[in-house]
């Protein structure tokens, strides 16, 4: 059709077009879907195998055991939301520094500030490994707010410099998962300010949800960082005027 058409896809074209690769994304997520769970079921299958044909669970009795009911008290919940602050941090420092090659070839200065924004998340984590204190936590909010506050002033006024200034941004999926995980940490940070200046004592998560939270912020990172790769490969000559400081 595109080829009848002199390679110019407008009207019906485009829609057609739209609607073919909506379905073959569909079919996509079914076929790799199902590739999964075969894939689970054989691993799973092949583990009570060499099991003997079934799994054995552990039980331990908690009264029995001072150390296992203290690890489940004192500060554990505090641990499991400050891991939430650090990979949602980690989450939003790979999709910035995967802007400083988009930036570089059309504003030096907001590959720069991309390159400091993610050095400056990067440190907040170390900080956030080692103490847990009311100035890492206000450090942790700020980095957080700060950003968001300029995508949200980007998408509706626009930024008052650069190129295409006083111009709205576009929203971009990449700018909406870095202010979700922005918005994350900001909660997560809050709500450890307020634990530990009141001292709470909360059970911990269990280990299943955790892993489920790390596991859905890294593939939500790394959907954000796909998409800035049309910009990287398919269009390494364009040179064209962006916005700054934005996520897209």
């Amino acid at each position: 059709m595109i080829e009848s058409m002199h390679g110019v896809c407008t009207g019906s074209c485009l829609a057609q077009a739209q609607q073919s690769s909506l379905d073959v994304q569909v079919r996509a997520v079914l076929l790799a879907s199902g590739l999964l769970l075969a894939t689970n079921v054989v691993l799973v299958g092949w583990l009570v195998a060499m099991r003997g044909g079934r799994l054995t669970l552990a039980t331990v009795d908690r009264r029995s055991d001072p150390a296992i009911e203290s690890r489940g008290t004192s500060g554990s919940r505090i641990d499991d939301v400050r891991l939430v602050a650090i990979v949602g941090l980690l989450g939003t420092a790979h999709v910035h520094a995967a802007q400083v090659p988009v930036r570089l070839g059309n504003w030096p200065a907001a590959a720069g500030f991309f390159l400091l924004l993610t050095v400056a998340e990067v440190a907040v984590v170390g900080l956030l490994l080692t103490r847990l204190n009311r100035a890492v936590l206000l450090a942790a909010i700020a980095i957080s707010v700060g950003p968001i506050m300029v995508y949200v002033y980007s998408c509706i006024i626009g930024l008052p410099f650069g190129p295409g200034a006083v111009t709205p941004e576009a929203f971009s999926v990449p700018g909406g998962i870095a202010c979700a995980l922005e918005l994350m940490t900001l909660l997560a940070a809050g709500w450890l300010l307020r634990a530990t200046a009141a001292r709470q004592h909360c059970p911990a998560a269990s280990a299943h949800l955790r892993g489920l939270v790390i596991a859905a912020v890294v593939a939500v990172t790394m959907i954000g960082i796909a998409g800035t790769a049309p910009a990287w490969f398919d269009q390494p000559g364009d040179s064209g005027p962006q916005p700054v400081m934005t996520h897209s």
